[in-house]
């Protein structure tokens, strides 16, 4: 069984169980996955148990990649008190993860391979400031606030993870 669960305003989650004789080598901590060939369906595992009474059976649990941003506090440049951003949403966004995840002042808080996909400048300018909070919360209060969705992507042909910003579509009846 598989639950695989995308947000739009964080990173997903899944969980998978599998019984039967398997090779499950592959299925260790840190691995990335991807769902229906679709690399934009990226995971990665956080957990897994394999047991063997009668029959072999694997449980792994795990988040899109955007977990990755809960490692990151959001310190400010040096010789400032806060980090503080007058922008459009999408470009705020962008700018706290490439300065606390991509180029960082502290090379050692990089997150290795990952990019940030061109800034379009979607949403409404305003100010945002942060100091010392968990980068994904500050991220996703910025999409609840702006309406704009995020995630990390794996880029299989350049071998390397996108941070990118969406915007919704209406998917209603009255749409052409």
């Amino acid at each position: 069984s598989i639950q695989f669960t995308r947000k739009w305003k964080t990173f997903g989650e899944f969980a998978i169980r599998i019984t039967g004789l398997y090779d499950f080598s592959l299925f260790k901590e840190d691995n990335i996955f991807f769902f229906n060939d679709d690399p934009k369906n990226a995971i990665v595992i956080t957990y897994a148990e394999y047991e063997q009474e009668n029959t072999s059976v694997l449980t792994a649990r795990g988040s899109t990649l955007g977990v990755w941003l809960t490692q990151r506090i959001t310190i400010p440049p040096s010789g400032q008190s806060y980090d503080r951003v007058n922008a459009p949403y999408e470009t705020i966004m962008k700018e706290y993860v490439d300065r606390q995840a991509v180029n960082p002042e502290d090379v050692d808080r990089k997150i290795p391979k990952l990019v940030i996909a061109p800034d379009q400048q979607r949403g409404k300018k305003t100010t945002f400031q942060t100091r010392y909070k968990p980068l994904d919360e500050e991220i996703e209060t910025l999409s609840v606030a702006s309406g704009l969705g995020w995630a990390i992507e794996l880029d299989v042909t350049n071998e390397q993870f996108i941070f990118e910003v969406y915007e919704g579509r209406v998917l209603s009846t009255s749409q052409s």
